[in-house]
């Protein structure tokens, strides 16, 4: 390389400058002289020989980085820059050259079980590509995440290169538990880079363990001290050279790679308390405050129990799956079984319906491994069904494989050596340094190393670690069941922090398994935690619904489910309190099978009923499972039988009491398969799905019809849309004494919405049923699907009969006093013909209009409606509003209202509210225009509540507009009262997206709206006692 140093030097300097560069590289003017004498006319000449006197003189201090500061002292600097390119270009391409070298010896192929010496398969050969998730967010943050979709290893491999040659993506995150291939993926990935198959773009690419790094420095440091260079590299001996490197990362981020694998083991990652605390460099890294255009890749098993907010950082996210059922089935054909009988025997276990939850856990790579090895071993004998007996059965097999142990016992020297590893693996999983030097292991690592329990580490910093996590939390499980003092350390498990519960989790896991029948201990401290944690108001949400999961997939890890059931059922009804609400968010995370098949254990010991079959106050209970995302269904109907054994079904139908009656289900949502009518057709046979849709219309119309009290029904709109719904329930609704209020609602999306045949069923129930005083329809739209497929028996549709214009003549000929329509879309003829229901039903009193925009022609159409009706006392409206002489024509017909007269009752409307989604800010100035004039004074008192959002370049001064208007009216004692709650959006941005579903949020601030008009409209002076004074 000094060679190259050399060459640009005697092209840089020029020929007025060879003198500065030869006294500075410390010739005299004799020699000088001598040398312009030996060549006085070859310019080139003279600078080689200045050049080979200096290095002549120096010897092996003439490097690159001296030359370089002596062209500084000449003040050539341009001739130093282009050396100093030259010398990082160099220092970085021998790193380059020696981190390949490095991957190749260690990573060139990587299984589950590397770690374990006595291995004998051919593991090279059964490797089984992993599957991911990527999951998409709107904002940093885990409660944000909107939806997913699955990758194959090749597909990741792929974006993730995509990603990073156009820098669109700088923080990646993959998450996933232990054994299911994380690392094994990230080997793959730098065996991708050396080989040059993919990531040419990258010069350099560090793959760090989390492990190894130091607690404190800085990331160049922390990348030295690692393995990856050896001692004598003149990266690690030069601190220039390691300088050159450095500077070279910084200028060319885009280039170089950070790959740390285990984020949560990273000694003192944690979250910073005070501005004076210094921050990790691992979080600098990922938060960008240092190299924030380089690309970094992060692994952890929990992104939730992470003391550092990570994942707001990242630009992307994805989890690791695991195996898919096919992919299961192609490990095992792959696997080499001393008899083919047991690969089909294997294969038979695995299929079986009732070891669901072996082959959720066999979805791990890890675990599939060893089950095929303990079921090769034993001649197919595993009886291993839990993660705690596979482990264990895995424990033995490496004591025999390493020849310390044959069919007898352990020597009593051995287990010694053993209890030490346990107690070893409690304290660092206490501690969370899992870094081992020489002086923790000298009594044990001689049996530990052979039988793969503890592995030698290739770091500077750590000699030894363990051969996998999972081995050290079971040998920490081992230990508090072998401890004295179980009782408090069973407590320690269940500390209520989310670290902790990371740190315990697997832990919990394996002591409930290990001590099967005999886990009272276990579920006695869950009890005491769980209560202190509900008391506690600094206590999370989060971990209080991951101690209830947790205690759950606890109950099937002890093997005797039904007992510790009893124990957590009776645990969570003692600390409910008088709402009796069991509430579990789950985060849409993908639920573990054992954790509902243990969740329908606790549900079968709670008791809703009393002696007499009817639901008994004082064991009432309310089960809300939120964002639970469910891959098995074996889980999902074990569960789903747990919620029948409740009798919640016979209370449902025994209870004549009931007043308020929400009746949601989606046992309708999804419409046959064609090829299962075709089988209908052809074997004459009745379908079965639409039998059991008779059987449960009829128990649901028997059991309304016995509710003599019930005054509130609210109902999915799929109910009105079957068949069996005419002969069933229709008629019930038609004659029911006690009903005043009915709703219905419809989903977002699928078949949710109502048939023309559901909203004939509902006309017909509003023309027949005089009892009715509010009905409120919340469908996704009633606009009409020219693919829509006609029932077979219906005779040709009037061009007339269209949803809109039957929804139309049901709520005309209805005696309702109370109307809300919200819809997400509808088009601007039915908005208008559902105006026109205003004028056409003289006993509505209040009128709710919700969807995406107020046409114009629907607010001229309601004025007109307006003028026409006597009976209206409160309009509501809901949606966009971007016409201001519409709305001008409506607020003008609902303040022209005439005054009550002794002979006839108070007419014209009270309250008007507009819900802006949002208001223009033309729109509002219309408005503003408008109610100045003196003119428009109403001779009555009227409230004008406008609410929602204002957008608009002019938005600010629409609103000040608007706020002067209304104090004006304030200080006139105008009849007018405005209540002005508009919140101003800025030009840049996002206007909202509004959704017109009711949600238990809409339907509190629809409450509190309204109590708040009620509460304005008292405090008004009455009309009749201004005059009288």
């Amino acid at each position: 390389m000094l060679s190259e140093a050399f060459e640009v030097v005697e092209d840089g300097v020029l020929a007025n400058m060879v003198p500065s560069l030869g006294r500075a590289l410390g010739l005299s003017d004799g020699q000088m002289d001598s040398i312009k004498h030996a060549h006085q006319y070859d310019i080139m000449e003279q600078k080689r020989e200045m050049l080979r006197r200096w290095k002549q003189r120096l010897g092996l201090r003439a490097t690159p980085d001296e030359l370089m500061e002596v062209c500084r002292a000449a003040k050539l600097q341009d001739v130093a820059d282009k050396i100093q390119i030259l010398i990082r270009e160099d220092v970085v391409q021998q790193c380059e050259n020696e981190l390949k070298t490095y991957y190749r010896k260690t990573m060139s192929f990587y299984t589950p079980l590397n770690w374990a010496p006595w291995m004998e398969q051919n593991i090279q050969d059964h490797h089984v590509t992993a599957r991911f998730k990527r999951v998409h967010r709107h904002e940093g943050g885990t409660k944000h995440i909107v939806k997913s979709e699955y990758l194959t290893e090749d597909q990741l491999l792929t974006t993730i290169e995509e990603d990073s040659r156009r820098q669109s993506i700088g923080r990646v995150i993959i998450e996933g538990p232990s054994g299911i291939g994380k690392t094994t993926f990230l080997k793959g990935l730098v065996c991708e880079w050396v080989s040059g198959e993919r990531f040419e773009h990258l010069k350099l690419v560090f793959a760090l363990k989390g492990r190894h790094l130091p607690e404190r420095g800085d990331l160049c440091e922390a990348i030295l001290a690692q393995n990856l260079f050896p001692e004598d590299h003149p990266i690690r001996t030069d601190r220039n050279l390691a300088d050159h490197l450095w500077q070279w990362v910084q200028a060319n981020q885009d280039k170089v790679m950070f790959i740390i694998d285990g984020i949560a083991e990273i000694p003192g990652f944690i979250k910073t308390s005070s501005a004076a605390e210094p921050e990790h460099f691992v979080s600098k890294l990922i938060e960008g405050n240092i190299l924030r255009h380089s690309n970094v890749l992060l692994t952890t098993t929990s992104i939730q129990r992470l003391d550092v907010s990570v994942l707001r950082w990242c630009d992307a996210y994805y989890t690791i799956e695991g195996f898919f059922n096919d992919d299961i089935t192609k490990f095992v054909d792959t696997f080499n079984f001393k008899t083919p009988k047991a690969k089909v025997d294997i294969k038979d276990l695995l299929g079986s319906y009732t070891n669901t939850s072996l082959l959720e856990l066999c979805r791990i790579p890890m675990f599939l491994w060893f089950l095929c090895l303990i079921w090769n071993d034993n001649d197919h004998k595993s009886k291993a069904r839990t993660v705690t007996s596979l482990l264990e059965e895995i424990f033995d097999m490496a004591l025999r494989k390493a020849k310390i142990r044959g069919k007898e016992d352990l020597s009593e020297k051995d287990q010694g050596k053993v209890d030490e590893l346990c107690k070893l693996s409690w304290e660092r999983t206490v501690t969370g340094n899992v870094c081992l030097m020489s002086k923790d292991v000298k009594n044990i690592k001689d049996i530990m190393l052979r039988s793969g329990f503890l592995v030698e580490e290739k770091s500077h910093r750590v000699e030894y670690t363990f051969g996998h996590t999972l081995f050290r939390e079971l040998f920490a499980a081992k230990h508090i069941v072998k401890s004295p003092d179980q009782t408090h350390l069973c407590k320690i498990l269940w500390e209520p922090s989310c670290p902790s519960n990371s740190r315990y989790n697997m832990v919990c896991l394996f002591v409930a398994g290990l001590l099967g029948e005999n886990a009272g201990p276990l579920f006695e401290a869950f009890s005491e935690r769980y209560s202190h944690m509900l008391k506690d108001k600094e206590c999370s949400q989060c971990c209080i619904d991951e101690a209830v999961m947790l205690a759950c997939r606890c109950i099937v890890e002890s093997r005797d489910p039904r007992k510790f059931g009893l124990v957590v059922a009776a645990t969570l009804l003692e600390q409910m309190g008088a709402e009796r609400e069991l509430s579990i968010n789950f985060y849409r995370e993908q639920v573990k099978v054992n954790t509902l098949l243990g969740l329908s254990y606790v549900i079968e010991n709670i008791n809703c009923m009393d002696e007499f079959g009817r639901i008994n106050e004082s064991q009432r209970l309310s089960l809300i499972l939120e964002n639970l995302w469910i891959r098995n269904k074996r889980g999902l109907l074990r569960l789903g039988d747990a919620i029948m054994k409740t009798q919640v079904s016979a209370a449902f139908r025994n209870n004549g009491e009931l007043r308020e009656l929400d009746l949601f289900v989606s046992l309708f949502s999804k419409r046959c398969a064609p090829s299962c009518q075709k089988l209908v057709e052809e074997s004459r046979q009745p379908c079965t799905k639409k039998e059991r849709i008779q059987v449960f219309l009829t128990d649901v119309a028997e059991a309304i019809g016995n509710m003599r009290w019930l005054e509130s029904l609210r109902i999915t709109a799929s109910i009105l849309r079957e068949d069996a719904s005419r002969e069933t329930i229709v008629p019930v609704l038609q004659r029911h004494e006690s009903i005043t209020s009915l709703s219905v609602v419809g989903q977002v999306k699928g078949r949710g919405h109502l048939t023309l045949y559901g909203i004939k069923s509902l006309a017909m129930i509003l023309e027949e049923n005089k009892k009715l005083k509010s009905v409120s329809l919340r469908l996704t739209t009633v606009s009409d699907d020219i693919k829509q497929r006609e029932k077979d028996w219906e005779s040709p549709r009037d061009p007339s009969e269209t949803r809109a214009n039957m929804l139309y003549n049901g709520l005309v000929e209805s005696t309702v006093t109370s109307m809300d329509l919200l819809f997400n879309c509808v088009l601007p003829h039915e908005a208008r013909l559902f105006a026109d229901i205003v004028s056409n039903n003289q006993h509505l009193t209040e009128v709710t209009f919700s969807w995406h925009t107020m046409f114009p022609s629907f607010l001229e159409g309601l004025a007109d409606a307006v003028e026409m009706s006597r009976a209206l006392k409160r309009l509501v409206l809901c949606g966009k509003f971007e016409d201001g002489n519409s709305l001008v024509k409506l607020i003008g017909a609902v303040l022209a209202g005439k005054p009550p007269t002794s002979s006839k009752p108070a007419g014209g409307i009270s309250s008007l509210h507009l819900q802006g989604q949002p208001f223009l800010d033309i729109t509002i100035d219309a408005l503003v225009s408008f109610l100045k004039s003196p003119e428009t004074g109403p001779n009555r008192q009227i409230l004008l509540h406008l609410g929602g959002e204002l957008f608009g370049p002019q938005a600010a001064a629409a609103s000040r507009n608007l706020d002067a208007l209304r104090l004006d009216n304030e200080a006139s004692d105008n009849n007018l009262i405005i209540y002005h709650g508009l919140a101003v959006v800025a030009e840049d941005e996002d206007r909202p997206n509004v959704s017109h579903f009711e949600t238990t949020v809409a339907r509190n601030f629809k409450r509190a709206l309204r109590d708040k008009s009620e509460e304005i409209v008292d405090k008004m002076p009455r009309q009749q006692e201004e005059t009288e004074s």
